[in-house]
């Protein structure tokens, strides 16, 4: 069961009006409360001012240490970039010492190559000339040998018809052949031509083959001698003694 007594407050002895309280009695413990409850919020504010400082401190320490990472990172990357920017720098400078190397190279071979091209060209207009003038030169003796004939033909057999033939191939070899040099004996070769073609000609065959016949027939008909040119043969009315 439940004590249903009031509980009764502690009776707090009261001074005696006009006594005095004595210098020595201790402080009331009730009335020192109050001092040590105003003291905790500064002591916590104090505290946590105290770990913001500490966390601003480790946050500025752990940027600033980040910074200065990223800062040797960003160096390290700078030295390498101005060293391979030094290294391209004289690639660039020998590629391009290279490049002026071959143009002269280039242009050397390209002079070479004219002045070779100039060589052949002379070459085979000199080539060209040789063989012109070896043609010529051919050219000139086979007409000369073929007019030799047809004056041969002329002078000791006075065949008409064969110099004709031999001064036909000549002309006939130098319309072929197209030469400006040899125009004056072309010209000169026709003339002939026309004047021995106007000439009557002499069937030579022919007279032959008749001086031949007759030539037969002498030798088949009987020789008459005169008597007095017959050895032994007297004259007719004479008798031998």
């Amino acid at each position: 069961m439940t004590d249903k007594t009031p509980a009764t407050d502690p009776v707090v002895p009261t001074a005696a009006p006009g006594a005095s309280a004595p210098a020595s009695a201790p402080a009331d413990p009730v009335k020192a409360r109050p001092a040590k409850r105003g003291s905790g919020p500064l002591v916590t504010a104090l505290i946590i001012v105290i770990l913001l400082a500490a966390g601003l401190g480790y946050a500025l320490w752990k940027q600033r240490t980040q910074f200065v990472s990223a800062g040797r990172e960003v160096a390290s990357r700078i030295d390498t970039l101005s060293s391979d920017v030094a290294q391209a720098r004289k690639d660039t400078r020998e590629a391009l010492a290279l490049a002026q190397a071959q143009a002269g190279r280039v242009a050397e071979l390209e002079d070479t190559v004219r002045e070779t091209q100039s060589q052949y060209n002379a070459l085979q207009l000199a080539w060209q000339n040789f063989n012109d003038s070896a043609s010529d030169e051919l050219l000139a003796n086979d007409v000369e040998r073929l007019l030799t004939i047809a004056n041969q033909q002329l002078r000791l057999a006075g065949n008409v018809s064969n110099a004709i033939v031999a001064l036909e191939t000549a002309q006939s070899r130098l319309a072929r052949a197209d030469r400006p040099r040899f125009s004056s004996l072309q010209q000169s070769i026709n003339g002939d031509l026309d004047r021995l073609r106007a000439v009557s000609t002499v069937d030579i065959p022919a007279q032959s083959a008749r001086i031949e016949r007759l030539v037969a027939l002498v030798g088949r008909a009987p020789l008459l001698v005169p008597d007095a040119a017959a050895p032994g043969v007297l004259p007719a009315g004479e008798a031998r003694p």
